[in-house]
């Protein structure tokens, strides 16, 4: 079942006055909506009720057992006000007229030419066609307070981008949408993307209106967003591309993040804590079950100290991260913090540096933020907090910048300044389709954890370090000596 956003609802004639202020008019009607097209907004092909050229353009909240969205290509018959004509341009109407007239005349004869048809208006997929920057106003800001959206892209094929900029951690990203046209309206569907910010299978209503060819117009509710027509995206809205060198899958399914272990990937699966030989790509012995005997506490990897293992439960509630040397604990953090009540931990990454263990953790009055901790004595004291107000599925240090993999609006790769836990860089993620939980860093390399939503296939992603490794292969355990598989 979607949610349909509801929005504050224009109809096209308050739309064309609004229009008609600011100097132009609105998008083209669309009278024909494609329902047959497998890839359209819909599956039912109709409108949402309110939408459209129905009486009045007055909103009604979608009912939660129908679907209301629509159907995709846009106008498939005829232009507004266009009928069939015979092919000398004339209605059969016409015609008749002309002939009653000739009689009743003084039977003189005409050499007028026939009057051409009226040329059809431009198709509004066409005109919506390009790419669009956000020149003033605000754009679904009730979805996400803390995204501010910078740019629109809209392709021929009914597909489009969003691009957006997080106020919070100043990261940035995209999310995909397909688009309908219906009248005045602007329909955005979201539901190819399964991990949103805001929520799941959103599908959001805009009212439109082109002031020219190169002017844009959005109305979000109260909100109105002015674009203008650019002919590419600067490299300060869009995040970057990671060079990946090689995939591979792994032998069995992971349900953790990543580390290194002696130049060997580590992760917790359905049963164990699992080695993974990065040179044959074949499993070791496992480094102990997952719940150990005559416990109920999981063991999920988080990050890796030395020869040690961090791990979490893996609750919905993680209060205590776990430090384990083989089967034994040799140091619990979370459970008294020096001035701070208990966390509740989401992500964690270990500094070998300067010796300091990050986490990612919700703290008192819902404060979430990135917090680096000593925990050579107790109580453990927190050396630094700063607010990071997105929830990381996978943390890492690369012997300089703290990784992550959070979402905002999606999936993205952010590299986190240290000092003021700030985003420096973006990289989008190598398949938007998978589901990325896991981060790693040897002396050469980035290994991403990305599990399949269609089969649960757990894949590797390598990538090539963009910082240099440090002395002690970027805390994440012991130096790995292996290059890139592509030399870089």
């Amino acid at each position: 079942m979607f949610r349909m956003r509801r929005s504050l609802l224009l109809g096209p004639a308050l739309v064309s006055a609004v229009a008609l202020l600011l100097g132009g008019c609105p998008l083209p009607d669309a009278t024909g909506l494609d329902d047959d097209d497998p890839g359209t907004v819909g599956d039912s092909g109709q409108l949402p009720t309110g939408v459209g050229n129905q009486p009045g353009g007055q909103s009604e909240e979608a009912d939660p057992g129908q679907d209301t969205s629509q159907g995709n290509n846009g106008p498939t018959g005829q232009a507004p006000g266009q009928n069939e004509t015979p092919e000398n341009g004339e209605s059969n109407e016409n015609n008749n007229e002309g002939s009653a007239e000739s009689e009743a005349g003084s039977g003189q004869e005409t050499n007028e030419e026939p009057a051409d048809p009226p040329a059809a208006p431009a198709e509004p997929e066409s005109a919506l066609v390009g790419t669009w920057m956000l020149q003033s106003g605000d754009l679904m800001e009730d979805l996400d307070p803390l995204l501010d959206v910078k740019a629109l892209t809209f392709n021929e094929n009914g597909t489009g981008r969003i691009f957006c900029y997080d106020q919070s951690t100043g990261a940035k990203d995209s999310a995909r949408f397909r688009y309908e046209i219906a009248g005045s309206f602007l329909l955005l569907d979201l539901r190819a993307e399964f991990s949103l910010s805001f929520g799941e299978n959103i599908i959001v209503t805009l009212t439109s209106a082109m002031l020219d060819a190169d002017t844009l117009v959005l109305i979000d509710g109260t909100q109105t967003a002015q674009f203008s027509r650019s002919s590419t995206l600067t490299p300060e809205i869009t995040g970057k591309t990671l060079v990946v060198t090689d995939v591979f899958e792994l032998p069995k399914r992971a349900s953790s993040d990543l580390a290194i272990l002696d130049g060997d990937l580590i992760f917790t699966s359905f049963d164990s804590i699992e080695r993974l030989d990065l040179d044959t790509r074949t499993l070791l012995e496992p480094l102990g079950p997952r719940i150990l005997e005559g416990e109920t506490r999981s063991r999920i990897v988080g990050t890796v100290q030395g020869s040690t293992i961090w791990t979490t439960c893996g609750c919905d509630s993680d209060r205590l991260v776990f430090q384990y040397d083989n089967e034994t604990i040799v140091d619990i953090v979370g459970d008294q913090l020096e001035g701070i009540e208990r966390l509740q931990i989401f992500a964690m990454a270990y500094n070998a540096n300067d010796d300091r263990l990050w986490l990612h953790a919700r703290g008192p009055g819902s404060f979430r933020g990135l917090r680096q901790l000593r925990t050579t004595n107790e109580p453990d004291k927190i050396a630094l907090s700063h607010p990071f107000n997105r929830v990381p599925s996978a943390l890492a240090f690369d012997g300089t910048s703290l990784w992550a993999i959070i979402t905002a609006p999606t999936q993205v790769i952010v590299q986190i300044d240290t000092e003021s836990s700030r985003v420096v860089n973006s990289f989008d993620v190598p398949d938007s389709d998978a589901f990325f939980s896991g981060i790693a860093f040897d002396s050469f390399n980035m290994y991403l954890l990305a599990t399949s939503t269609d089969d649960g296939t757990s894949v590797i992603y390598q990538a090539p370090r963009r910082t240099a490794p440090s002395p002690t292969g970027g805390g994440t355990g012991s130096v790995s000596n292996r290059p890139p598989t592509n030399g870089l």
